[in-house]
């Protein structure tokens, strides 16, 4: 039989440290690591758009697995997802109870993989990638400085818009317009260069204009356009009175625009102001006197001698 001075336990209690790890592997054993702590006991992950939950309380790190999202970490779950289309992909764990360390990657074993997406978790869409039909991608959970809790994985595929791509461009008409979209699911073609000073530039979505020929506007000839005519009655009376052989008076009554009608200017040109173009807003005279007033009658009385 053996002294129970030379048990293990009885050997620990004389250091109050080893007895604390012993203590502390009895109760981790007894509650047992989660059913994904491993790569290849990962959790599969199913659809299009889904959210999976579990833990990472007793997780641990194995041989040869990286630092996700560049964080220590060391208590890592995975699951594993098969991309059903080419769709960009939103992956997080937010609503988690703690702060985690998110990673995807592409790999058959935690010694051949390849990074895809990293980041911070606990974010709303906090990484994503665009996948291609039928790849296989991995993803691990950690917590952030080791911490751990309950995990919330939420993943999305989204459809790309219409214009994602350079071929597919939604087309702008007019001198003058506004277009509105959304570059949420878009993706980066292959050879397609950053935009501006931006990069890298993975959501492009696309438009395409077409300028009309210098000169022109639209398909119409010159001159096609004419502004309103100008339609006026003016009439004279006059009366020539002798008084001496050598002098005269004279009497004059004129009437200017004598049917008092309107006489409207030229249509603005301005193409830049689309509420102005062809609009008229005035008359052809907008002085007192002269053509294009309205009705106006003079007088005169004239001595000759």
């Amino acid at each position: 039989m053996q002294n129970e001075r030379d048990s293990p336990l009885f050997r620990a209690a004389r250091s109050p440290t080893i007895a604390i790890l012993l203590l502390l592997d009895t109760v981790t054993r007894a509650l047992g690591t989660p059913a994904n702590d491993n790569f290849s006991d990962r959790l599969t992950i199913s659809g299009l758009t889904n959210t999976v939950t579990g833990s990472n309380v007793n997780a641990t790190r194995e041989p040869g697995e990286p630092n996700h999202a560049g964080n220590s970490g060391g208590k890592s779950v995975w699951w594993t997802w098969t991309a059903p289309t080419n769709w960009v992909v939103e992956l997080d764990t937010f609503d988690s109870s703690f702060n985690t360390a998110l990673a995807v990657y592409t790999g058959g074993s935690v010694s051949d993989l390849v990074p895809v997406a990293s980041g911070f978790g606990n974010t709303a869409g906090g990484v994503s990638f665009a996948s291609v039909a039928g790849a296989t991608y991995q993803i691990a959970v950690d917590g952030w400085g080791s911490v751990s809790g309950t995990v919330v994985v939420n993943l999305r595929a989204l459809p790309p818009p219409p214009n994602d791509s350079f071929a597919n461009g939604s087309v702008i008409i007019g001198m003058t317009n506004t277009v509105t979209g959304v570059n949420r699911g878009a993706t980066r073609e292959p050879g397609e260069p950053d935009h501006g000073d931006f990069s890298p530039v993975d959501r492009s979505v696309w438009w395409t204009w077409t300028a009309p020929a210098n000169g022109t506007f639209g398909n119409a000839g010159r001159d096609i356009a004419t502004g309103p005519r100008l339609y006026q009655l003016d009439m004279g009376l006059a009366r020539q009175f002798s008084i001496t052989e050598h002098s005269s008076l004279q009497f004059r009554w004129e009437v200017f625009n004598v049917f008092n009608r309107a006489q409207y200017g030229q249509p603005s040109g301005d193409v830049t102001v689309a509420s102005q173009f062809a609009v008229i807003t005035s008359t052809i005279n907008t002085t007192p006197v002269g053509t294009g007033t309205p009705r106006q009658m003079q007088f005169m009385l004239r001595f000759d001698f």
